[in-house]
């Protein structure tokens, strides 16, 4: 017998595999609990399962509250423990916990990862085994060093920010750094999700990257990152960033509704007047400048025709869109701007 506890969106995902191994299945809907633990404790055939399986699909997972529901079933009951949970640094950080607690079966998920590929393991006779918690537990460590190395912020329960990312002009890097601002974002501990309100590039991507690219409701997660159409509530995330494209009429009342506006822009001669008119024809729109693509010896050269204008930032080049390499970004730029608004 198996106990699967998941969002109600998952009900009948195992089900079908249940049925081939002739396994009995029991499902809990997890959005409708007040906690694991008490889900757990108050199932009257906890003592018959063998197999209990938590799958999250939103972060961040509660770690305190599912190491009292493991601790609890372990204490009173012989069924294995079974974690499917999110690839980032939350779940690294509960599977360390879990560890700890003697358990194997964890399972990070991303993209491309075969669920049932994982929980034919996770059923098997031997499971996950003990070389499979000796790396999580030193995944689990790097991810400590690393977080004492970077900067964090205290982000406090129920908050939430939209950042509307537009261009003065067409092809000034808009999407690159949306991108961007969404690594440097999850290295501070949100959890970001970029909004393609031109529904320009998820469609590619996912036909890029077809065997990285998940679905959950609204949101398409590729290769670890999620997007969306279109915000809705209870997706998990607390930053939508709205790649907007180029400024313009259909879609500046999105861009001045966002929280933090950022206008980007290209610091060659031929798109400083682009800049001028956008400007123009939108005063107070934009709150900081992102200059793109900018040479340091240009950004000498272009300093002084900044004043006046919103505050500029230069952002670095980004040679890889799909990982975090602009460390710089987060202490000059980021870090400032939110730390107001977390303390609003």
């Amino acid at each position: 017998m198996l106990l699967y506890l998941s969002a109600s969106e998952n009900e009948k995902l195992f089900a079908d595999y249940c049925d081939r191994r002739d396994m009995y299945l029991d499902f809990i809907d997890m959005d409708q609990e007040h906690s694991l633990k008490t889900a757990i404790s108050k199932n009257r055939n906890m003592p018959n399962y063998k197999f209990v399986l938590f799958h999250f699909t939103k972060t961040p997972v509660p770690e305190a509250d599912l190491c009292e529901a493991v601790s609890f079933i372990k204490k009173f009951h012989h069924a294995r423990v079974i974690v499917f949970a999110p690839q980032d640094a939350q779940t690294t950080k509960v599977f360390a916990a879990l560890v700890r607690m003697a358990l194997h079966e964890l399972v990070a998920v991303s993209g491309d990862t075969d669920l049932f590929a994982e929980l034919e393991e996770c059923l098997s006779y031997e499971g996950k085994g003990f070389s499979h918690s000796t790396q999580i537990a030193a995944t689990a460590h790097i991810e400590t060093v690393r977080s004492y190395i970077r900067p964090r912020l205290e982000i406090p329960e129920g908050f939430s920010l939209t950042v509307g990312l537009a261009g003065a002009q067409g092809r000034v890097g808009v999407t690159t750094q949306a991108f961007s601002l969404y690594h440097a974002l999850e290295a501070l501990g949100f959890s970001p999700c970029i909004v393609d309100t031109a529904q320009a590039f998820i469609g590619a991507l996912m036909k890029l990257y077809p065997e990285e690219t998940g679905i959950r409701g609204s949101v398409v997660s590729i290769r670890g990152m999620d997007f969306t159409h279109a915000v809705q509530v209870g997706t998990g995330h607390n930053v939508f960033l709205f790649d907007c494209g180029r400024l313009e009429e259909g879609n500046i009342q999105i861009f001045q509704a966002c929280g933090l506006r950022l206008l980007c822009t290209g610091a060659k001669a031929w798109e400083f007047p682009e800049l001028a008119k956008t400007l123009r024809a939108y005063p107070h729109a934009a709150q900081h400048l992102i200059l793109s693509f900018v040479s340091p010896k240009e950004e000498r050269q272009i300093q002084p025709l900044l004043a006046g204008l919103p505050p500029a930032v230069f952002a670095p080049w980004n040679p890889d869109i799909w990982e975090e390499t602009n460390k710089e970004w987060h202490e000059k730029f980021l870090i400032p701007i939110l730390k107001e608004l977390v303390a609003l």
